[in-house]
């Protein structure tokens, strides 16, 4: 089997390029993006749709629109995504684009964005989980401390912590229903 091993010449492989007019533009289109260029595509538009850390649903289009016009074009991207939305949906620039890209690796791009988007949504998602069973954890703590203090503080002075405790970065609102929770479930654990 060995012997009949082809070779393929990649470097005799180049990407084709093609000029389309526009309105009066003319735009010169990639045809496939090189490995670097997929790579960088992925990146941008997951940066672009998770900017801040928050996920952007309302976004992901036009991310994917912005990229599309950065990397298959020669076109100077818009420096706003307003600007962005205004070439997106008052034009037929994205499906100009569209019809003279591969869409064999278009549509491999949309996967693995699409892909990333909803493993970034669970890691968020499992970190906010566990966020908030620290903060249960350490509600139940703080509970039991209360329910000791009685021993030791009077109301006044117990009264006095408490309002300490709401004027910081803690939600009164949950922390109210947690002691609730907690205290349910004690009582629940004495029946």
């Amino acid at each position: 089997m060995n012997e009949n091993k082809v070779v393929i010449d990649t470097n005799s492989l180049e990407i084709k390029e093609r000029t389309v007019k526009w309105n009066d533009y003319e735009i010169t289109i990639r045809r496939n993006l090189p490995f670097k260029d997929e790579v960088g595509f992925v990146v941008d538009v997951l940066s672009l749709v998770f900017l801040d850390n928050e996920y952007n649903p309302a976004i992901v289009d036009l991310a994917i629109f912005n990229e599309m016009m950065g990397m298959y074009t020669n076109i100077d991207l818009p420096e706003t995504l307003d600007e962005v939305h205004k070439l997106f949906v008052l034009t037929d620039l994205e499906q100009i684009i569209t019809a003279n890209i591969d869409q064999m690796q278009f549509k491999y791009l949309l996967r693995i964005i699409d892909e990333n988007i909803k493993f970034l949504n669970e890691m968020r998602m499992n970190n906010v989980r566990q966020d908030a069973e620290k903060a249960l954890d350490a509600v139940k703590q703080l509970t039991d401390v209360i329910e000791n203090m009685n021993e030791y503080v009077s109301s006044d002075e117990l009264d006095s912590v408490l309002k300490t405790l709401t004027t910081g970065k803690i939600d009164e609102k949950k922390l109210v229903e947690a002691i609730f929770e907690t205290k349910k479930q004690q009582g629940a654990k004495k029946s």
